[in-house]
């Protein structure tokens, strides 16, 4: 350990021959916004230098770290987000060329287990046979000097040392398993966009957001008098006993835990009126227990009171349809209310969301801190991400990628000629299960051939596709059989393709991403064949949906590093499944939103080779559907 607090000329030199080098940094904060820079640790292949940030001159700093950059030596870290956040925030320098070890585990067991990002303790025991015990990282939070014990420097030291034999490791694992190249040429160049992305942040109204929260509380008060006032017209339905405890009782209201105070209260109202009273003001409709018996009291037979099966009984009573919406108000106030701003850094007045790369097992983002991607599509909400003065958001979405997707995988002819030829893949679904000409398909029944195109990459079945869509079973299941009749290249393909992956354990997608399939262990008969179907699926989706996710991370990359209008004018803000929300500025708005598309194209036609790849543009000042 080399610990540099004056001269840097000693790493200057080490790095001239090396084409990779281990990075870490020390901060008293977590929010770079705040935090001090402490330390920053380069390892070599021999040595590791720990620079003290306070006490060496800025610019001799930015001269490192760019000429790392332009050495183009490859960065290794973990969790190197972070660091690269802390390095460009205080110097301006990104460097591209990185590898994250805890991305390389995370995507070379993809599928496997739920605690997907492991800590560098973790991989160091795993793989080298020591932990990093992390007590010392204490002890740098809210430190504001620039004195280091002699343990501090130790432990950043260590935290840095590990990170190339780690490297070699990973690089080792990932080529085992076949994952090497797309990982190399996918997920390592998307890091630096993806922390462009969450430094920048987007920018929000906090007013027009507060509105909303008020609106949804208000909205919700609305229709929980219009529920009691239904309930109290229909009281007599549901009004059984001699006194308010026995109805109490009858709807789950009062249990063996009610005070006795409170259940003498109750059985001494006995007149009608005071009954229907007190009860209807009783009744929670948050509670699942209280709900289902309200609905079976009013000829509602559900089972559950889940959403699902509440849409299926939605024209059996008014009052489900009111249920269902004070549901919707109440998660715009508990996701999407007041306590939403929390998220609003106080700085930079911006949400700056963190992207997982590899959230889900196909490959798919997540978002959290907030959860950028589990925004109400309401354009309300999303009206209140808006662009920053003189520029706007230009949305960008694929247009049926994943129908095209499976289209191309599986060849079927027809998917290919509807999507070669722009036709409406949908109508043409529609015309063969209702047995009609496309002239006579009504909007109804294309919508319902429209969610049957996507619900079949799911994995649906006849029972699944009569849940979802409120229809007997035995209409489902001829709808399926027609689907299937009709187009044969796709359901030999998904039956063919599910097979082999479960035979080999782990699914594909175009680009060779795996996901790994975990099998049942010891169950029933009935459970085994219920958790295989499961796998099915998630084999089947993961082609078309892995895919889609290669696109959009190969499409951000292109609007990163072919960007020639320069990060000031043209930069991506926003990610969600298939679209990118880029921030473009208004003096080159129009060839900003043409290059925009080239880069969405070119991405898609690095997998697509025989359908075509669309892309639709929504052009605005704020974040829209």
């Amino acid at each position: 350990m080399i610990f540099l607090e004056n001269d840097i000329t000693p790493i200057l030199n080490a790095i001239k021959n090396e084409s990779r080098l281990g990075l870490d940094v020390e901060s008293s904060d977590l929010d770079y916004n705040i935090a001090t820079l402490l330390l920053i640790q380069i390892a070599t292949s021999t040595e590791t230098f720990i620079l003290n940030v306070g006490k060496i001159d800025k610019k001799e700093i930015q001269y490192l770290l760019h000429l790392i950059s332009a050495k183009n030596i490859e960065v290794v870290g973990h969790n190197i987000k972070f660091d690269l956040k802390m390095l460009y925030h205080n110097f301006g320098v990104m460097p591209h060329h990185v590898f994250d070890t805890q991305l390389a585990y995370s995507f070379a067991f993809a599928g496997i287990g739920s605690n997907k990002y492991k800590s560098l303790d973790f991989l160091c025991r795993k793989y080298l046979n020591f932990g990093l015990p992390k007590d010392v990282r204490l002890s740098f939070v809210g430190k504001t000097d620039f004195e280091f014990t002699e343990e501090q420097l130790q432990y950043a030291d260590l935290d840095a040392r590990v990170l190339l034999p780690l490297h070699e490791i990973m690089i080792s694992v990932l080529k085992d398993q076949k994952q090497f190249e797309i990982f190399d040429r996918i997920e390592m160049p998307l890091l630096p966009p993806i922390v462009m992305m969450e430094y920048t942040g987007v920018s929000f109204d906090l007013e027009r957001w507060i509105e909303l929260a008020k609106i949804a509380e208000e909205e919700s008060i609305k229709i929980r008098n219009d529920i009691s006032l239904m309930i109290a017209g229909e009281f007599d339905k549901i009004g059984r006993g001699h006194n308010a405890l026995e109805v109490a009782t009858l709807l789950g209201i009062a249990t063996k835990s009610t005070q006795k105070k409170r259940k003498a209260e109750l059985e001494a109202i006995t007149t009608w009126e005071e009954i229907r009273s007190e009860i209807v003001q009783c009744i929670n409709w948050g509670s699942h227990v209280h709900v289902k018996r309200v609905l079976n009291l009013l000829g509602v037979d559900v089972v559950t009171t889940n959403a699902h099966e509440l849409l299926l009984h939605k024209n059996e009573h008014p009052i489900v349809g009111l249920i269902l919406s004070v549901r919707g108000e109440n998660k715009k106030k508990s996701s999407f209310g007041l306590e939403f701003l929390s998220n609003v850094n106080n700085i930079t007045k911006c949400i700056h969301t963190t992207y997982n790369q590899d959230g889900a097992g196909t490959g798919r983002f997540s978002s959290d801190n907030p959860n950028l991607q589990n925004i109400v599509t309401d354009s309300r909400y999303r009206n209140a991400f808006k662009s920053r003065p003189d520029y706007s958001f230009v949305r960008m979405d694929y247009s049926q990628i994943e129908l095209r997707i499976i289209g191309e995988a599986s060849k079927e002819p027809k998917f290919i000629e509807a999507f070669k030829n722009k036709q409406d893949l949908h109508l043409a679904t529609a015309s063969a299960i209702f047995e009609l000409p496309q002239d006579e398909i009504t909007s109804a029944q294309r919508s319902i051939a429209k969610s049957l195109n996507f619900a079949v990459i799911y994995g649906t079945t006849a029972r699944g596709l009569a849940f979802n869509f409120g229809i007997p079973e035995a209409d489902a299941k001829i709808y399926l059989k027609r689907y299937f009749d009709s187009y044969p290249f796709l359901k030999k393909f998904i039956l063919d393709f599910g097979a082999q992956c479960i035979k080999r354990g782990f699914s594909t997608t175009m680009g060779k991403r795996k996901r790994y399939l975990v099998f049942p262990i010891k169950t029933t008969e009935r459970e085994h064949f219920r958790i295989m179907s499961k796998v099915h699926r998630q084999a089947v989706n993961h082609l078309p949906q892995g895919t889609s996710a290669d696109m959009i991370k190969k499409a951000l990359i292109n609007l990163y590093y072919n960007n020639p209008f320069g990060y000031d004018k043209l930069r991506s803000i926003l990610t969600v499944h298939d679209e990118i929300v880029i921030e473009i500025h208004d003096s080159i708005l129009e060839e900003g939103v043409e290059f925009c598309k080239k880069c969405m194209i070119d991405a898609g036609e690095e997998f697509l080779k025989i359908i075509p790849v669309e892309c639709s543009t929504t052009i605005g000042k704020q974040w829209m559907k």
